[in-house]
């Protein structure tokens, strides 16, 4: 359920704004919003030391589980910032030989074909007036030279020759030279390098002994990133002279206890209904203790309804568990889930036990569907003893899935509009929601015909025309016939074949389901057949081999079953029923004003 919520102005003094923020904020229940644009010194200087918090976490995350103890003095006792700077500072030291090292190897790559020389001795040949030239091109390219000139081949490289080219005058015709690091040899740059990655692992080992402080740093980032929101609305409130005031939105049940708060702390308050066209008004969604499973969806798809729309936790729970379970499809796969849950669950800490709740509600629903359709780790049903069988064969029980899918399609986009026919119930526009009802039934009825080549059902014409009729008269409703008529076939004609798609695209829930079986089914044929006709030692070397691969394919086919659940069974909820809910997930979350750290 989305909460009713009230805007509020509360005043208070100015000598006493730090004061009436701290209450406020030990309240937790006011989602501000700001008075007036803020630049402050303070703010700046807080988001600084925040980003210079957040690079040193990336910097240590790599060593954050390293048992390196602090041993150097100079790393004891630093305060979070001076680690900060610490970690950042020895991180540029081994981009900056990270980068020396990179550069030595081009350097070294241009000097390979022409061995080890010394450079020194080179430039002081050519101080005695002696010109060398270093050049590279194909054997066939290699110029005519003047007789006073000496040519040396130094190495070759397919059909590129290297040569250095030697003259007591200097040279003056034009030849194929190459540019190098005359003042450099293979010997300095390897020696160089070396001490570069001495240096990277020297400061490697500091990063280690600092990573000690990471769960500090989280800390000490989390109490900044609560600063900062306290700057932010202290430097955000409104003045008028002597007194300041703050905006925003806060649950209609807390009400009362704002009031209470109010006048113990001698605030002014004023309190309003948010009119129907305020856009900042933040969606706060209140659900059973049950369906707190739901959140962690919402969370990770990053979705929330806006204040003025649904709140759909229920059904989106229900279906996803049920496409879930269906594009996946394998008991196997399910049983795995759930073990790894059960494990999880005895270790994990409080704060993951609710996502590991509705992986555990996923996992036995994905078992369910498996063990209906006979699939564990893509077996085929020929080997299964007859308990496990398929209530049909596979082969001839496809076009029965197909139909289970799109009537599944059916059911949600129905609920959708059933639901906006209940709201609006008191209006004769809830018409229109029975017929947009009426016609994804015959959408069903068709696509079910097309699908599976069975014979449509005589009852789609009659829903048809009685969804036309419904959607033509009461979509737009008005007392001008022409009107009336004209709104009602734009909107008929504007969502008709979407509405036949979006039934036809839950078939997408078999299509994925049987193309998980029947990779599952492809590697075990694979790894099977390695073992055929072997013999002696190679039987163990074979199945061993065909061990690896079954094993790959599976945990592969786990991987795509989990990305099909992103792509499809997220979509499926998100927008074609949201479409038909008129959901358009524009909310802005809730998010109350309150301490989140520990003193």
């Amino acid at each position: 359920m989305i909460e009713k919520m009230k805007k509020i102005v509360l005043v208070c003094l100015e000598s006493d704004r730090k004061n009436s923020l701290e209450k406020l904020r030990d309240l937790g229940v006011l989602h501000v919003k700001q008075s007036k644009d803020f630049q402050s010194e303070k703010h700046d200087k807080i988001e600084n030391n925040i980003e210079k918090i957040q690079h040193a976490l990336n910097v240590l995350s790599e060593f954050s589980d390293d048992e390196t103890k602090i041993t150097d003095e100079d790393f004891k006792d630093l305060s979070p910032l001076e680690v900060a700077k610490a970690a950042n500072q020895t991180h540029i030291n081994i981009n900056w030989l990270k980068e020396n090292i990179s550069n030595h190897n081009r350097i070294y790559q241009t000097l390979e074909p022409w061995g080890e020389f010394d450079g020194k001795i080179l430039n002081a040949i050519r101080e005695k007036g002696i010109d060398i030239r270093f050049c590279a091109c194909n054997e066939e390219e290699i110029p005519k030279l003047p007789k006073e000139t000496y040519i040396k081949e130094i190495s070759k490289k397919g059909k590129i020759v290297y040569f250095v080219v030697i003259s007591r005058e200097p040279l003056t015709i034009e030849l194929p030279e190459v540019s190098i690091h005359t003042d450099d040899s293979m010997k300095d740059i390897i020696e160089r390098n070396h001490l570069s990655e001495e240096g990277i692992a020297k400061n490697k080992g500091r990063l280690k002994i600092l990573a000690q402080y990471f769960a500090q740093l989280k800390d000490y980032l989390a109490k900044l990133q609560e600063k900062l929101e306290f700057q932010i609305n202290i430097d955000g409130l409104g003045n008028k002279k002597s007194l300041n005031y703050i905006q925003g939105y806060i649950p209609k049940k807390h009400q009362n206890m704002l009031l209470d708060s109010a006048e113990k702390n001698g605030w002014a308050i004023k309190f309003e209904t948010p009119s129907e066209d305020d856009t900042d008004v933040p969606t706060s969604i209140s659900v059973p203790k049950w369906l707190n499973i739901s959140k962690p969806l919402f969370d990770f798809v990053g979705i929330t309804p806006g204040y003025k729309e649904f709140d759909i936790s229920a059904w989106f729970l229900i279906f996803f568990s049920i496409f879930f379970a269906i594009l996946v499809g394998d008991a196997g796969y399910g049983a795995i889930f759930l073990t790894f849950t059960v494990i999880a669950k005895t270790k994990m800490p409080k704060s993951v036990q609710t996502a590991l709740n509705l992986i555990l509600i996923l996992s036995i629903s994905t078992i369910l569907w498996g063990i209906l359709t006979a699939n564990y780790f893509g077996t085929s049903p020929d080997f299964l003893p007859g308990g496990l069988k398929y209530l049909t064969d596979p082969k001839t029980g496809q076009a029965h899935i197909q139909s289970l899918c799109l009537l599944i399609g059916a059911i949600h986009l129905s609920i959708a509009h059933i639901w906006r026919f209940t709201i609006a119930v008191n209006n004769p526009v809830c018409l229109s929601q029975a017929g947009w009802t009426a016609v994804i039934w015959g959408n069903y009825m068709l696509a079910s015909s097309l699908i599976t080549g069975t014979t449509m059902s005589p009852l789609a014409k009659y829903l048809y025309i009685a969804g036309a009729i419904l959607i033509l008269l009461f979509s737009n409703p008005s007392k001008n016939i022409f009107k009336l008529l004209g709104g009602g076939v734009a909107h008929l004609l504007g969502n008709a074949i979407n509405s036949f798609v979006d039934v036809v695209s839950y078939i997408r829930l078999f299509a994925v389901g049987l193309a998980g079986f029947y990779v599952a089914k492809s590697f075990n044929e694979m790894g099977m057949g390695l073992t055929q006709d072997a013999e002696g030692f190679m039987i163990i070397v074979k199945f061993a081999l065909a061990t690896f691969i079954i094993i790959f394919g599976h945990l592969l086919n786990i991987a795509l079953c989990g990305l099909s659940v992103l792509v499809h069974g997220i979509r499926l909820n998100t927008l074609e029923f949201s479409g038909h809910m008129g959901l358009e997930w524009t909310g802005i979350l809730f998010s109350p004003f309150q301490k989140k750290t520990k003193p």
